[in-house]
Parts: structure tokens; C-alpha cells; sequence
């Protein structure tokens, strides 16, 4: 009689193990870290003197945003009106050597914004995307329109 009890509580407890790993949601998407914007601070502002606050949120199934040395930049911020990005460093947001998923918001702010032109207003916009330590790229995310005005 023990004999089958111990067997029986084997195989449960080998159907709990097996069943919930079987059924868990596979969330690892490889490590690539996925972005989504959620606001910015306003959609008309003045040249020379207003910021613009960027915020958008982050997962990562590793845990490896950021980067230890300040000279590595983590977040791209390509404005439509230029050929190239302009480039952010952040600390890592994990202890070192602990990866677990990770997700939060990032919160940026673009200093005095400028036109390229000599019309009284311009119209862009900003796509941004993030380099994760492993040299995962991220999805993009675009804002919406924002003008700058003389």
C-alpha cells in the first residue's frame, strides 16, 4: 500500500511540474526589448526656449537595458527632420548580474527645440528605439506631430 501512495505522489507531483511548465506563457521573445510610447509633455512649442519631456514604456525579458559605462548609449531619438539619431546613455536598470524580465517607463527630456528652416513653423516628429548590452534592437516607436514655432 505505501508503495502505490509513493507512486501516486510521484506521478502527481510529476503532472503539477509538467503541467505548469507546459502551460506557461513563453514571454522571452528572445531577449528583445519592446517599446511603447506613452506621452509627451506638448505638441507646440517654442524655438530656443521650450523642452520637450518624452515618456514611453519598456519591457525586457533579460533584464539588460543600460550599460555600465557612461560612454555607451542605450536609447536612439532619430528626429524626422535629420539623418541621424541622437544618443542617450542609461545606467543599467538591473543589479549586475541579475537578468530577471524588467519592464518600467523612461522618461527624456529634449532640450530647447529648434527649427532648420526660416518659416515661422516646422512640423516633426521622433522615432526611438533602444540597444539592449546583449545588442538587441528594440521595436521603433514614433511620436506624434509636434510643431515648433518662432
Amino acid at each position: 500500500m505505501k508503495k502505490v501512495n509513493i507512486l501516486l505522489l510521484i506521478g502527481l507531483l510529476s503532472f503539477i511540474v509538467l503541467g505548469s511548465t507546459a502551460c506557461k506563457k513563453n514571454d522571452d521573445k528572445n531577449g528583445i526589448p519592446t517599446l511603447t510610447f506613452k506621452s509627451f509633455s506638448s505638441t507646440d512649442l517654442l524655438e530656443f526656449s521650450d523642452s520637450l519631456n518624452l515618456t514611453f514604456s519598456y519591457e525586457d525579458s533579460d533584464g539588460d537595458i543600460g550599460y555600465y559605462d557612461a560612454d555607451s548609449s542605450s536609447v536612439y531619438i532619430q528626429d524626422k527632420r535629420l539623418t541621424k539619431p541622437d544618443l542617450y546613455y542609461i545606467k543599467p536598470l538591473n543589479p549586475p548580474n541579475l537578468a530577471p524580465f524588467i519592464k518600467g517607463d523612461i522618461q527624456l527630456g529634449l532640450k530647447n527645440m529648434f527649427m532648420l528652416g526660416s518659416g515661422t513653423t516646422e512640423t516633426t516628429s521622433f522615432t526611438i528605439w533602444l540597444k539592449d548590452r546583449k545588442g538587441n534592437i528594440s521595436n521603433s516607436i514614433v511620436t506624434p506631430d509636434i510643431i515648433i514655432h518662432r
